[in-house]
């Protein structure tokens, strides 16, 4: 796995073991690590990361559930447990706050906390009850927290005292406190979402999303993140739509996709996804079919233009051992050539301007117009035959201009 800067939003909800990505021949190819949990009866809860750029994650589940501090090479290096931790948030003066979600076993009370590295429990505020078990705490100035409940987010202190609240929410999962005082809050409901900024009197002032219904065809489809940046727009992770979006003065943007990357591998369950804003990528937190919890840090995506206008592949351009790559039919359909596909010999035959040419997966020869060439071998991924833009534009035409620091292509056919 080559070695990386981890610069993560804090909140980032993900988790569990890293190993090279390269093993697993069928991932996406802009997933550049996968972090993979070994056990079946496990699953990825929450992570971030420490000022030392360690991950500190949540294990949940029946084997071994804890809180752990990874190392880049994916060593455990701190272990807290046995615990059912909603989150953990590691805190200035070297501690560490957790949401406890009071299972199992002792003490088998939902409650806050705050732990040293020595393990020893430093401070601690019960909650009355399993209904009222904390899904997230995030530290406040003057020792006061801001704790996300089942259905309402509070702020109190350390004798318990609440001193702000907003109640009736439907499944909030995220909040964070805005530097205007108010409170920004992630309710995922059941289908749709809504992100909402609440004042300190309790008053919505700002919304966006609605609580949708069970074909997700509302604006969101269960959202997990949210955070408002210095410009006043509000970025927002929606696992459902598999988008990470903008929005900003009634209008919203799609800055990042990744459901090609979802489709790759089978999932059972999607857990979070977090953006890191710094990089543009984005952390994806999975259990496949088999029973494996895994990370994958997925990059971004390849943003296209047709010409000057925006462009969406039905299969998107992607690059593999430094080579772009786009499905053979979409690329050569734009320069109004014609292909057929011949399964037993995995060739691919092009029509263009009344001549024949053939490719073959994974070989480097081909034969455009009776004359043999060499090229980047073909690729199948995700059921789809994928050629090499250069093939394409060096002899159908199809020209293009890629800017590889901004992952920006520009097609001219």
């Amino acid at each position: 796995m080559r070695k990386r800067v981890w610069h993560v939003v804090i909140g980032a909800l993900l988790i569990l073991g890293l190993a090279p990505w390269q093993a697993f021949a069928a991932l996406s190819p802009r997933v550049t690590w996968e972090y993979t949990d070994q056990g079946t009866k496990t699953y990825i809860g929450f992570l971030t990361l420490t000022p030392e750029g360690r991950i500190l994650a949540t294990r949940n589940g029946f084997q071994d559930p804890a809180v752990i501090e990874i190392n880049e090479e994916g060593e455990t290096v701190w272990e807290y447990g046995p615990i059912q931790a909603n989150s953990a948030i590691p805190l200035a003066n070297g501690n560490i706050l957790i949401a406890d979600s009071g299972a199992p076993g002792y003490p088998n009370e939902p409650r806050i906390m705050e732990i040293n590295h020595e393990g020893q429990l430093l401070w601690s505020h019960a909650f009355t009850g399993r209904g009222n078990s904390p899904r997230l705490a995030l530290p406040l100035p003057g020792n006061r927290y801001l704790v996300v409940l089942p259905d309402r987010v509070v702020e109190l202190d350390r004798s318990g005292t609440v001193h702000w609240q907003h109640s009736g929410l439907y499944y909030p999962v995220w909040a964070e406190r805005l530097a205007n005082g108010n409170t920004l809050i992630v309710d995922r409901g059941f289908y749709g979402g809504q992100v909402l900024e609440v004042d300190r009197r309790g008053q919505i002032v700002w919304t966006y999303g609605d609580y949708g219904s069970p074909e997700g065809s509302g604006d969101l489809y269960r959202p997990v993140w949210a955070t408002r940046l210095a410009d006043g727009s509000t970025v927002i992770s929606d696992r459902g739509k598999a988008q990470l979006l903008k929005v900003h003065n009634g209008e919203t943007e799609v800055l990042e996709e990744w459901k090609e990357v979802l489709a790759a591998l089978p999932v059972a369950d999607r857990w979070v996804a977090l953006p890191d804003l710094s990089t543009k990528q984005v952390y994806l937190s999975l259990t496949l079919t088999g029973g494996r919890s895994v990370i994958w840090q997925a990059e971004p995506s390849i943003k296209t233009f047709l010409g000057e206008e925006p462009y969406k592949f039905g299969t998107p351009v992607i690059l593999m051992e430094g080579v772009l790559y786009g499905g053979a039919r979409e690329l050569l359909n734009l320069v109004g050539a014609e292909v057929a596909w011949q399964g037993e010999t995995k060739e691919l035959e092009i029509f263009y301007e009344g001549e024949k040419s053939v490719v073959t997966v994974d070989s480097t020869r081909g034969i455009v117009g009776g004359r043999p060439v060499n090229l980047a071998p073909p690729k199948i991924h995700g059921g789809t035959t994928l050629l090499p833009l250069e093939f394409v534009r060096d002899y159908f035409g199809l020209d293009y201009s890629w800017d590889e620091e901004r992952r920006i292509l520009r097609l001219e056919p």
